[in-house]
């Protein structure tokens, strides 16, 4: 129903690895654990009133609801490809992962295939092997 930006701090992660030993996976990949949730949510606001007036419209229609989802994870993350590809993110940190994450949602192979279109082969694979072990 809404798009935000999350992001993460490298100081962030290794204070929540210190205090929770053997996390450290959990802590780079989850979204819902980085520093800052909702970053200039009002750049989005436009969107998200689009995204919560279609959702209302089809919200009772399970066919029309998944078709709907399906489409806006699809150009979520071919957005975030195209920042990739145009090296917006070149000059990061090495540890720097890009993801998109959905709320209440689980879906493990989903997740995957947006962990290896946003990153490189390097991440991805440490992406699979936490997520798999989580099983």
């Amino acid at each position: 129903m809404s798009i935000s930006i999350s992001c993460n701090t490298i100081t962030h992660l290794k204070e929540l690895q210190q205090e929770e030993k053997d996390y450290d996976e959990y802590f780079k990949w989850s979204i819902n654990e980085w520093k800052y949730e909702m970053i200039n949510e009002m750049h989005f606001s436009k969107i998200n009133e689009e995204l919560l007036n279609e959702h209302n419209k089809i919200s009772n229609n399970q066919i029309l609801f998944i078709k709907h989802k399906d489409t806006i994870f699809k150009i979520a993350v071919e957005v975030l490809e195209e920042l990739k590809e145009e090296s917006l993110f070149k000059n990061l940190n090495s540890e720097f992962v890009l993801m998109f994450g959905i709320s209440e949602f689980d879906d493990k192979e989903i997740e995957k295939v947006f962990a290896k279109r946003l990153n490189d082969e390097t991440k991805f694979m440490e992406f699979k092997n936490w997520i798999d072990s989580e099983e």
